[in-house]
């Protein structure tokens, strides 16, 4: 039995005047007793990977692009726009890429997580492009999927300094957003967040020096269990959008 869910990406109106972008494809197939096989045609087909395990199987992985070089971007203005606005910059994004991804299928098996997805980025990886993916393991079952060029990810070295008092979500975020940004290869702004949830929560004070990564885990991890972060590159806008996102946690009896 073949699974098809097909998935549109979704760009604001402004875009979408002058721009024209393939329609997302996402397919999933089992094969023998134990595998599957995720079809995925998208600009960011990893990252649709990983969406897709969150939602279905209740996992917390979060996940960061990379800044994307001008290699693997793609300018999707119309000609009509481009002819009308010579000399600006058009609408780009990765170029559409067509993955066919052969993993294991989740059985809720302890460590199982890590090995799947390590499938996922080995096959990405092994695609050729310039960007490089790879998988952190961090606090509280989470992980991270970290978008790389030449080994390093955008929040691999930027730093936080001590918070003496406790603040709520909303204050964290832009706190974070604004002194990380200093040290990041483009700014990062705030995209899609649930600020009720944000100002329900309340961060304790931090003590030392703290990786903006783990900051931001931490933040996650305060909004609960089905929270999780997809920081993506907007490639127009030249920032880093972060989304701080609940998981529709699925958990159903392996079949």
């Amino acid at each position: 039995m073949k699974l098809r869910l097909t998935l549109f990406i979704l760009v604001s109106q402004a875009a979408s005047a002058f721009c024209q972008l393939r329609q997302n494809t996402f397919t999933i197939t089992p094969e023998e007793p134990n595998n599957l096989v995720l079809s995925v045609g998208s600009a960011y087909p990893l990252r649709d990977a990983l969406e897709y395990l969150n939602h279905e199987y209740g996992w917390r992985i979060s996940y960061e692009d990379p800044l994307y070089p001008n290699s693997e971007l793609t300018d999707y203005a119309i000609p009509e726009w481009k002819r009308k606005h010579p000399g600006e910059r058009g609408f780009y994004a990765p170029k559409f890429t067509e993955m066919r991804f052969r993993i294991t299928k989740p059985a809720g098996r302890k460590g199982e997580r890590n090995k799947i997805v390590g499938e996922l980025v080995g096959q990405f990886n092994g695609t050729g492009r310039e960007e490089k993916f790879k998988l952190i393991d961090a606090s509280h079952d989470r992980q991270v999927v970290v978008g790389t060029i030449n080994g390093q990810g955008a929040l691999d070295l930027p730093t936080v300094g001590p918070e003496l008092k406790p603040r709520n979500g909303s204050v964290e975020l832009y706190s974070l957003t604004q002194k990380c940004s200093q040290k990041m290869p483009l700014p990062m702004v705030s995209g899609t967040v649930s600020g009720n949830m944000l100002e329900s929560i309340t961060l304790p004070p931090r003590k030392s020096l703290t990786k903006c990564r783990d900051a931001i885990l931490g933040l996650t991890e305060q909004g609960g269990d089905d929270v999780v972060y997809f920081m993506n590159e907007d490639a127009n806008g030249r920032t880093f959008v972060m989304n701080i996102v609940p998981n529709r946690i699925v958990i159903a009896t392996p079949k």
